[in-house]
C-alpha cells in the first residue's frame, strides 16, 4: 500500500533518483525481508506508474541507462538466493516490466521511441542474462512453486 501511496507524493523528475538512490541501499545480506518487500514495492509502483504515464524522454532514457545497470547487480533478489517467495517475486515483477516488456516506452515522440528501442536493444545481452539467470534458477531449485508466481504476475496486468 505504501508504494502505490507514494506514486502521486514524488514529482516525475524526482523518480529515477529516487529509486536509483533506494535500489542501491538494499542487499539480500544487510536487508530485512519486510524493508526488501516495502522498497521494492515502492520501486515498482513508481516506475510502473510513472514511465508508463510520462511521455518525458530523457525520464525513459535515464530509467534504461540508470536503473537497468542495477537491477542486473541485484539479480540474486530474483534466485533462490533470495529465500522469500514474495520479494522474490516482486524483484522479478520489476525485471519483467523494465527489462522484458517495452510498452513503458510509448507515449514520446516517434523519433525519440526509436532512440529509446535502440538503447533497449543494446541491451539485449541483459536481457538474454536475465531470463537465462533467474529462469535457470527457477528450474533448478522450485519450478513449480515459483513458476505458477511468475504466471500470476504475467496475468495480473
Amino acid at each position: 500500500m505504501a508504494g502505490k501511496a507514494l506514486v502521486p507524493l514524488l514529482p516525475t523528475s524526482q523518480v529515477i533518483p529516487y529509486c536509483h538512490n533506494i535500489l542501491t541501499k538494499i542487499s539480500l545480506k544487510t536487508t530485512s525481508q519486510n524493508n526488501l518487500h516495502g522498497v521494492l514495492a515502492q520501486i515498482h509502483y513508481l516506475l510502473k506508474a510513472h514511465l508508463t504515464s510520462s511521455s518525458l524522454f530523457e525520464l525513459k532514457k535515464d530509467s534504461i541507462t540508470r536503473i537497468t545497470p542495477l537491477l542486473k547487480e541485484k539479480m540474486a533478489l530474483g534466485t533462490s538466493m533470495n529465500h522469500c517467495n514474495i520479494t522474490r517475486i516482486m524483484f522479478l515483477k520489476i525485471v519483467q516490466h523494465m527489462i522484458l516488456t517495452e510498452e513503458w516506452t510509448f507515449g514520446v515522440n516517434p523519433s525519440k521511441q526509436n532512440e529509446l528501442k535502440q538503447l533497449l536493444s543494446l541491451d539485449i545481452p541483459l536481457q538474454k542474462e536475465v531470463v537465462t539467470f533467474c529462469f535457470k534458477d527457477l528450474f533448478e531449485v522450485e519450478f513449480l512453486i515459483l513458476l505458477s508466481y511468475f504466471f500470476m504476475i504475467l496475468f495480473s496486468y
